[in-house]
């Protein structure tokens, strides 16, 4: 009998999502107006420009000119209300889409409300992969139902371009992914008028690097409408340079990228907070030429690690392989034990799995796996002379459908 002493190297490879130089065409529809008045013809233009800016904020991809495909949309689609999606593959296909979002609006005159639904369909992936329905009045309450509407798009988005469950993609499309807050601290009102306007630097050199939000502290005071009290909190933590409790706060307020800055004499130390927690400080002359302070700026953002955070993720015509791909080795080593007439000497081996995932659900995943092995040994006559050696590669692929404790192995 043989026993089996495994040694297991898991490699954990996961393809990290690179810029690409061919970045997916969007499409986005003008909406289909089904409320049979003409006043209410300006939402199917909104809605397009809305949707575009929100995916703006979290993408970089191509938006496609639509005006053509509107025209043939009006065509192909006759009398109907809604698009269906053999429609809208036809289009992706004859205008070379690689993303399409469309929808349509109605209105109840008992009810005094327009329903507004929008759909993203994905060209490589052959199928609608999101929808989004939404209540509103037609009056200014319709622009934030169209804000819901465009984050939900992106979640959808991400859950399919980078194969994320539900609450992955809710987090990756909150809208403070790539949001960052620059925070003066002071000792005196000297103190706080050159850290004021240090942020002004700050962001004026960030905005040349990154498409991302970048706000003062005091101006996402005004965004989120903070109570007069906490703020003097904020402010009366910040004269007292108590920058854990700052960013305890910013954490609390869901903010995951910040720059806690202060400024002495001759020096400005800037101080990145992630998701709470607060990193190495990078510090400058408050003298020092700009070209100087963009490079430590810079420096603060790379080193903490939030670069990452603030950088858009490409959207390509195929979706990529992040988190998709595992792969793991083991070397094998079988010792026999027992006793017998034909001795079998240890033996040496190697085992390489490779898995790749087709459908997220969470829990019950389906993907596709394949293994190669090879093992060798030496069997020895019970006179001592050699009997045999043998030596063999297998290699098999199965489909597996598996659950959480086999998705473990994904990165």
């Amino acid at each position: 009998m043989l026993a089996a002493c495994v040694l297991f190297v898991p490699l954990g490879f996961a393809a990290k999502t690179e810029k690409p130089g061919n970045l997916a065409r969007v499409a986005i529809l003008e909406f289909k107006d089904n409320t049979g008045q003409a006043s209410y013809g300006w939402v199917k233009k909104s809605l397009p420009d809305a949707i575009n800016d929100s995916m703006k904020t979290h993408f970089e991809f191509l938006r496609a000119d639509a005006a053509e495909a509107d025209k043939s949309g009006d065509k192909l689609l006759g009398t109907a209300k809604e698009y269906s999606s053999e429609l809208v593959a036809q289009m992706a296909k004859q205008y070379n889409f690689d993303i399409v979002i469309f929808g349509d609006f109605s209105y109840d005159s008992a009810k005094k409300l327009a329903r507004i639904s929008a759909s993203v369909y994905h060209t490589q992936g052959g199928r609608i992969i999101g929808s989004v329905t939404e209540q509103t009045k037609l009056n200014n309450d319709v622009f934030n139902k169209i804000e819901v509407i465009s984050k939900k798009i992106v979640e959808n988005i991400y859950r399919f371009s980078l194969d994320l469950n539900e609450g992955e993609a809710a987090k990756r499309g909150d809208e403070n992914i790539r949001l960052l807050v620059l925070v003066p601290t002071w000792t005196n009102d000297s103190e706080k008028k050159k850290a004021v306007a240090e942020l002004d630097i700050q962001k004026t050199e960030l905005k040349k690097k990154y498409q991302a939000e970048f706000l003062t502290i005091f101006e996402f005071f005004r965004k989120k409408n903070t109570p007069p009290p906490e703020q003097k909190s904020i402010e009366t933590l910040a004269k007292a340079r108590n920058d854990t409790a700052i960013a305890d706060w910013l954490k609390g307020q869901k903010v995951t990228n910040a720059m806690i800055v202060f400024v002495s004499e001759n020096r400005v130390s800037l101080r990145p907070v992630i998701d709470g927690s607060a990193k190495s400080v990078v510090s400058y002359a408050t003298n020092a030429p700009v070209a100087e302070k963009a490079k430590s700026i810079d420096a603060a953002v790379t080193s903490s690690g939030m670069r990452d955070n603030l950088e858009k993720t490409a959207l390509t015509a195929k979706p990529g392989i992040q988190n998709r791909l595992s792969i793991a080795g083991a070397g094998l080593y079988l010792k026999p034990y027992g006793t017998g007439d034909y001795p079998v000497s240890s033996g040496f081996g190697f085992e390489f799995q490779a898995q790749y995932r087709l459908i997220n659900l969470w829990l019950f995943q389906l993907g596709v796996s394949g293994i190669v092995q090879g093992i060798s040994q030496k069997n020895t006559r019970a006179d001592g002379d050699p009997d045999f050696f043998t030596a063999a590669i297998r290699s098999s692929g199965r489909a597996c459908n598996y659950c959480a404790l086999s998705a473990l192995s994904f990165p």
